[in-house]
């Protein structure tokens, strides 16, 4: 069942020749945007948007520390391995940090009622990969935008 949200994804991509996995890119960097602007990023931000639902997740990338002493930025190797099994000290480790009202920071669809079904949903996006070392600029895995904060 698809939603409003993506309902205007689709029409975009129809109305302007776009591929859908373009689209989605913009509006993934867009919400980091909106996230770093309206709950202040102080790390490593992630946007995944479900192709399918329209559902956006955040991620914040966080340091395996032994003792954290910044909880924005550091994680216990003990919670790390709750997410990845293979984390270890030094590696950066994505963990969800989706606000319960992130929803509400979608643009709402155009109002007109004209929509193409012909693209066809992309795969159900995963958890980003971790890394082990902080980024130096500001590459990504396909279709997750990933913007470095500040130093």
């Amino acid at each position: 069942m698809r939603n409003d949200f993506m309902m205007a994804i689709n029409q975009v991509c129809a109305e302007r020749k776009l591929s859908r996995e373009v689209v989605l890119a913009a509006v993934e960097a867009a919400l980091i945007s909106a996230y770093k602007r309206n709950f202040g990023a102080v790390t490593d931000i992630t946007v995944l948007i479900d192709p399918n639902t329209g559902a956006a997740r955040v991620f914040a990338e966080k340091e395996v520390v032994a003792q954290p002493a910044d909880p924005k930025t550091q994680i216990s190797l003990d919670e790390a391995r709750q997410i990845r099994p293979e984390a270890d000290f030094g590696q950066f480790v994505p963990v969800e940090n989706t606000p319960r009202d992130f929803g509400a920071l979608l643009p709402k669809p155009p109002s007109r009622s004209s929509y193409s079904a012909s693209v066809k949903p992309s795969a159900t996006p995963s958890i980003p990969p971790m890394r082990t070392a902080p980024a130096r600029s500001l590459t990504a895995p396909s279709r997750a935008r990933t913007c470095r904060a500040a130093t």
